[in-house]
């Protein structure tokens, strides 16, 4: 309650204060509001609410900020772990960056390794498992275009796989 008339002055004070007009100040009066008591109880279990005696603050004692202030926000970023268990060497040497096609993410690296072993004899198709983060990620391909890597995740997802395209580093071997 407290805050509802709080905010009320504020915004009171704030479009008063944009029109010009003449102000006269009024005497002050002491004003106290009293919160209703909004529920009878009937059972006895339930005591009232004590009323609170609420101070109203006038425009005057507000100090309002027009401008805002620049504050350089630093923004932490998760810190991406990249790293391949397969067969295939993967550096930041020989990358470039394009499309990958996703086709699962595991917490265990044996599940992620058996969707891998399973795209690579049914598809022929270069199946790199990265971790990121917690997960092992399952991603096919090194498609330098959008275009390539649509033609990879139409054939997985006819196969059955759910698949999706990311951008990524590939490699140029």
């Amino acid at each position: 309650m407290k805050y509802k008339v709080l905010t009320l002055i504020l915004l009171a004070g704030i479009i008063g204060g944009c029109a010009p007009k003449k102000i006269t100040k009024q005497p002050e009066t002491e004003t106290k509001l009293q919160e209703p008591k909004i529920y009878e109880d009937t059972t006895g279990l339930v005591k009232p609410k004590e009323t609170e005696e609420l101070e109203i603050i006038s425009p005057e004692e507000f100090k309002i900020e027009t401008e805002p202030k620049q504050q350089k926000e630093e923004i932490n970023l998760p810190k991406v772990q990249t790293e391949i268990t397969t067969e295939f060497s993967y550096t930041t040497q020989g990358t470039i960056p394009g499309y990958r096609v996703q086709v699962g993410a595991f917490i265990l690296e044996e599940n992620a390794q058996k969707l891998a072993n399973e795209i690579r004899q049914k598809t022929g198709y270069k199946v790199y498992i990265e971790k990121i983060d917690q997960y092992y990620k399952v991603r096919v391909g090194d498609c330098l275009t959008r275009e390539e890597a649509e033609q990879i995740k139409s054939h997985l997802k006819s196969l059955g796989y759910d698949a999706f395209i990311v951008e990524t580093l590939i490699n140029t071997r």
